[in-house]
């Protein structure tokens, strides 16, 4: 009888090891799977936000390399006027007789003045050109100095915004009289730009809620 009874009280514990072990695999499984589902989620909106971040990059770059591309050329078209009377048709009659005034009376300083401002009237109208190849993309003259905004959006996520301000250089050749010929000196040290602003904003997420209460690991 008592064998009987330890036989039964054997298979009732086993039974309920068993059942214990069979929750905790279930309580452990359910959690695998949430904190899965979590990870997958986050990871899809890490990869989202990458893919489109870049994307804005790529158009930033491009910007950023025909600006350049503008500066080098005007300051060549520029500099092929002052010092070998090529490119007339960059200045006004007005501008171009004086441009030979200061030449003839070897005025550096009026030279220079000169210069700048038909190299900020020139870079001016070719930057604007940009305007209508980019939207939200603006050229600004104050005073002398002339920078350009653009603001680029996701073409997939229209909360996501990459800010950019390119600040224009002065003319950076310096021009001198030396035994009657105009001798150009380019100071190495200066870029043709700046970058002052690059901004990448989003628009906080708002997760949705979930009232699951996870495993804490205590029963």
């Amino acid at each position: 009888m008592r064998k009987k009874n330890l036989q039964r009280n054997k298979k009732g514990a086993t039974s309920i090891l068993v059942l214990f072990m069979m929750i905790v695999l279930i309580s452990l499984g359910a959690h695998s799977i949430v904190s899965a589902n979590v990870n997958y989620k986050l990871s899809q909106r890490v990869s989202d936000w990458s893919r489109n971040f870049y994307a804005m990059e790529e158009i930033s770059e491009k910007i950023i390399m025909l600006v350049d591309e503008t500066l080098l050329k005007s300051e060549n078209e520029v500099l092929e006027l002052v010092v070998l009377d090529k490119n007339k048709e960059l200045v006004t009659e007005r501008d171009l007789n004086k441009l030979k005034n200061l030449i003839e009376d070897k005025d550096e300083d009026g030279l220079d003045k000169l210069v700048q401002k038909i190299y900020n009237d020139k870079i001016f109208a070719e930057l604007s050109k940009l305007e209508s190849q980019y939207e939200n993309l603006s050229v600004e003259k104050n005073g002398g100095n002339i920078y350009i905004e653009v603001d680029i959006s996701s073409e997939n996520e229209s909360d996501m915004n990459l800010h950019m301000r390119l600040d224009i250089s002065s003319f950076n050749n310096k021009l001198h009289f030396k035994d009657g010929d105009i001798v150009t000196e380019k100071d190495e040290d200066t870029e043709r730009f700046y970058i002052t602003e690059r901004n990448q904003w989003q628009q906080p997420r708002e997760f949705e809620e979930n009232n699951m209460q996870l495993w804490d690991g205590s029963f």
